[in-house]
C-alpha cells in the first residue's frame, strides 16, 4: 500500500495570470477591495489552486488513486486552517457552535462530496480496518435523489460511517462538506424528520474553495462514490449478492 506524500501542504503559491499567490495571499490582496470584488478574487484563486494541484500531481509518476488521495489531504488542510483562523476572527460566534461529540441529528442527510474525498475516505478504511455496512451502503446508493433519500426511514439514512455510540468513525478524515458544517442552534434542528431553518456558523472563503472543486472535480452523494470506489478495488460485496 502507497503512502500519501505531504508535499501539497496547503500553502502552494501559484504563477497566476493576475498575480495572485495562494489563497493567503488572495485574502491580503483583497482586503482592501468592495465585497463582490474580494468574492470575485477569492473564487478566482479557488479555482486557480485546483489546477495548479492538478498540473503538480501530473507531473508525478503515481496513479490517479494516489492523486485522489493527496488532493483530499491537501483541501482537509486548507478547510482545517481556514475555519480555525474564522474561528479567531469570530470568537463570539464561534462560542456559540452547539456541535459535540455524540451530536449525531446532522449524520442523516444527504452528503455530497468529491471523488478525490472518496479515494481517500477508501484508503483510510482499508488502512485502519474499518468496517462498514455495506447493505445500508448499497441501498442508499440505490436513493440517490435528495428527494429519494429523504423517503427512506429515519434509521436507513444514518450516514454509513456513523458508529453505534453516535460518533463518526472516519471524522480525521470526513468529507469537506461535514468539515464545514457548524450549528449555531439546538442541534436537534439538524434533524431531517423535520424542515426547519438553521443557523450555521460559516466561513465565506471555505464555502468558495468548495465551490471551487465542484467546478474543477467530479462527484456525487457519499453513498454512491464511496461504493463505485469499492468496486473499483474489489472490495465490495453486496450481502445480498452481485451488486447491480
Amino acid at each position: 500500500m502507497f503512502k500519501p506524500n505531504n508535499k501539497l501542504d496547503g500553502k502552494v503559491h501559484l504563477k497566476h495570470t493576475d498575480g495572485y499567490g495562494s489563497m493567503v495571499d488572495a485574502i491580503t490582496l483583497s482586503k482592501d477591495q468592495g465585497e463582490m470584488e474580494k468574492l470575485k478574487i477569492w473564487t478566482e484563486t479557488a479555482l486557480d489552486n485546483a489546477d495548479y494541484i492538478i498540473h503538480q500531481l501530473d507531473q508525478q509518476d503515481i496513479s490517479q488513486y494516489e492523486k485522489n488521495v493527496n488532493i483530499a489531504r491537501f483541501y482537509n488542510k486548507q478547510i482545517n486552517d481556514n475555519l480555525k483562523e474564522h474561528k479567531k476572527f469570530n470568537k463570539k460566534l464561534a462560542k456559540k457552535i452547539t456541535c459535540k461529540v455524540g451530536c449525531s441529528a446532522c449524520c442523516y442527510q444527504h452528503v455530497y462530496i468529491a471523488d478525490f474525498e472518496a479515494s481517500n475516505i477508501v484508503y483510510e478504511i482499508k488502512e485502519r480496518g474499518i468496517e462498514i455496512d455495506l447493505e445500508l451502503l448499497d441501498l442508499q446508493s440505490k436513493n440517490e435523489d435528495h428527494k429519494e433519500h429523504e423517503k427512506l426511514p429515519h434509521e436507513k439514512r444514518k450516514c454509513v460511517f456513523l458508529g453505534t455510540d453516535n460518533k463518526c468513525s472516519i471524522y480525521n478524515f470526513r468529507p469537506l462538506s461535514c468539515r464545514k458544517y457548524f450549528s449555531l442552534d439546538d442541534p436537534i434542528k439538524c434533524n431531517t424528520d423535520t424542515v426547519q431553518k438553521i443557523k450555521r456558523f460559516q466561513s465565506p472563503l471555505a464555502e468558495i474553495i468548495q465551490t471551487g472543486i465542484m467546478n474543477k472535480f467530479e462527484g456525487g452523494t457519499l453513498a454512491t462514490q464511496i461504493k463505485n470506489q469499492l468496486i473499483q478495488y474489489e472490495i465490495f460485496e453486496a450481502s445480498q449478492g452481485e451488486v447491480d
